[in-house]
């Protein structure tokens, strides 16, 4: 199979979740994939106004998030692993967004919380400065640690045979 068949295979199944995708067939839509969406973020950074350039960013991620994930799924799947290891590398941000939210909603949820959020930013800006870089440092670190793990298991050669997840894409199409 040619590399463009390849890519227009996958992208043909770019929002089903359901069966299993070669290794080459994987690599070779993340690779058009990830020249088109490098492509299309050069394109967007160049947009006049600050706010227009993070809205066609935004919508550009938002736009090859779901198939080359859907992609991903099918790959762990040919592994005969789960596809939920796919949302592995989410789980830092998510921590520490949900740390931030639930911090912003003690300070401005009381007077007493927006008295102390304001004594704290006026007199110990520095700490908290330092603590934030920590957390998001922290954060970088698993969330880098946990797309390796991620990254291995894309990589691991395909299941022989038929798995709970269906048929080997290499047996079915020779």
């Amino acid at each position: 199979m040619n590399f463009w068949r390849a890519v227009q295979r996958e992208l043909a199944r770019s929002l089903d979740c359901t069966g299993r995708t070669a290794r080459r067939d994987y690599l070779c839509f993340l690779s058009a994939s990830t020249a088109a969406f490098s492509c299309l973020i050069c394109m967007g950074l160049q947009a006049e106004t600050p706010n227009l350039r993070v809205g066609l960013v935004l919508m550009t991620t938002a736009l090859f998030y779901i198939p080359v994930t859907t992609a991903g799924v099918r790959r762990l799947h040919d592994t005969g692993e789960t596809g939920l290891h796919m949302l592995e590398p989410l789980k830092p941000i998510a921590t520490l967004s949900l740390l931030l939210l639930i911090v912003w909603l003690c300070v401005t949820g009381t007077v007493a919380g927006t008295v102390v959020g304001l004594i704290s930013a006026m007199f110990f800006s520095s700490v908290v400065v330092m603590i934030a870089s920590i957390a998001v440092l922290v954060t970088l670190f698993l969330t880098l640690a946990s797309f390796s793990t991620v990254s291995g298991l894309l990589l691991m050669p395909a299941q022989p045979g038929p798995n709970e997840y269906g048929p080997n894409p290499l047996e079915v199409n020779l």
